[in-house]
């Protein structure tokens, strides 16, 4: 615990030989097991995969993917205090309930009012539940931890011959800004 001086490789070939695209670990969780943190980590092709034990073990959790090259993946909490694993994918964005696990098989579930194309970026917000979204033209918020989804400058972005890639949120900004 060096604040990232030093680097070990916790596990090689996670998904026989698919690349890992995206990583997200579980820093809202409450009851963090005394193991290591909850990380997820997303593949380009394999789907998804999850470590209780900060990586020390890992499980495939691509049930319910569409598409399992992952872009993105973030992770949110509802108002309700549900937590929820977002992923982005070429064929768009899926949530999955992150309390389920380890118990049960978890299936991942489409977030219909995002569209079905690429969702290249995910990032949360302050307060956590809070999550933005982008596809290569649009940029798409959630106040309520995912529940409803709304386009952010659509009129603006519309005028500019855009091809969005990232997004990133200053650190300890208000929910508003991006």
């Amino acid at each position: 615990d060096d604040d990232g001086a030093t680097w070990a490789v916790v596990q090689e070939n996670l998904a026989s030989g698919a690349p890992i695209t995206a990583l997200a670990v579980d820093s809202l969780l409450k009851s963090k097991p005394a193991t290591g943190d909850v990380i997820y980590a997303g593949t380009a092709g394999a789907g998804v995969f999850w470590s209780s034990n900060g990586g020390g073990s890992w499980q495939q959790i691509s049930e319910g993917l569409a598409n399992k090259h992952l872009l993105s993946l973030a992770i949110a909490v509802s108002p309700g205090r549900v937590q929820r694993l977002f992923a982005g994918t070429a064929a768009g964005a899926f949530s999955l309930d992150t309390s389920q696990l380890p118990e049960t098989v978890v299936t991942w579930q489409s977030v219909l009012q995002l569209p079905a194309g690429e969702i290249r970026a995910l990032a949360v917000g302050n307060p956590p539940s809070t999550v933005y979204a982008i596809t290569p033209d649009s940029i798409f918020k959630s106040s309520d931890g995912g529940e409803k989804w709304t386009e952010l400058g659509e009129a603006a972005l519309a005028a500019f011959d855009i091809d969005l890639q990232a997004l990133a949120l200053p650190p300890g900004k208000a929910a508003n800004t991006v």
